[in-house]
């Protein structure tokens, strides 16, 4: 009976220990920008691409299709990488598709974007993405975007600068991205958290065990 008893202990211990580990790191896949703080909380970014001193950051918003919207940043050197690099590097270093085509009027090959797709969630390519260009003021604040006035080919990247993508417009004009946020660090279960929550199941279990076998 005892044996039984420990047998269960040990099946719902394993068990628990399993459901922590998967939430813990299928949320630590993605990484918390703590010098960007806004509104809401802090940016939230799927993952990193480039080398280099300088940082941009790079919203790609699926909501018109249902999705979610996803933040990527890039890191570079120099004046002289185009936003439309920057998407390029992004989308080789990992889950993020981005399709376009090259159009030439004359004066050289214009990228323009045709689709995203990101996991799950896909744009439409009948319905055009908009570009829109970000600021963001002060922490604290929310990014201010405002339609970019050339194409993502056309506009080389500055240290902070932010870029964002939407699917569709509203008329004429670009819509804004929204800018994934978390509330703050506590969140994303950070690794010693998660390991004190494992131990501490497992010394509970222990103890129940030495119970048990008096």
């Amino acid at each position: 009976m005892k044996n039984a008893s420990t047998m269960k202990v040990w099946s719902i211990a394993v068990g628990c220990i399993a459901v922590l580990l998967t939430s813990g790191f299928q949320s630590l896949r993605a990484e918390i920008v703590h010098d960007v703080i806004l509104s809401e909380g802090y940016l939230e970014i799927e993952y990193r691409a480039g080398t280099g001193e300088n940082v941009s950051y790079h919203v790609v918003d699926f909501e018109s299709t249902g999705g979610e919207s996803f933040a990527f940043a890039y890191h570079f050197d120099g004046p002289t990488t185009s936003a439309h690099d920057a998407l390029v590097a992004i989308a080789a270093a990992g889950d993020l598709s981005y399709d376009y085509t090259n159009y030439d009027f004359g004066g050289g090959p214009l990228p323009f974007a045709d689709n995203f797709s990101y996991l799950s969630d896909v744009g439409n390519p009948i319905v055009y993405w908009s570009y829109s260009l970000g600021s963001y003021p002060v922490f604290g604040s929310d990014v201010v975007w405002s339609g970019a006035p050339t194409g993502a080919g056309e506009q080389m990247l500055t240290d902070g600068s932010w870029h964002g993508w939407y699917n569709g417009f509203n008329g004429w004009d670009a819509v804004a991205p929204s800018v994934p946020a978390v509330g703050g660090a506590g969140v994303i279960p950070e690794p010693t958290s998660l390991l004190l929550a494992i131990c501490g199941m497992l010394l509970i279990c222990l103890r129940f065990r030495c119970a048990s076998c008096r």
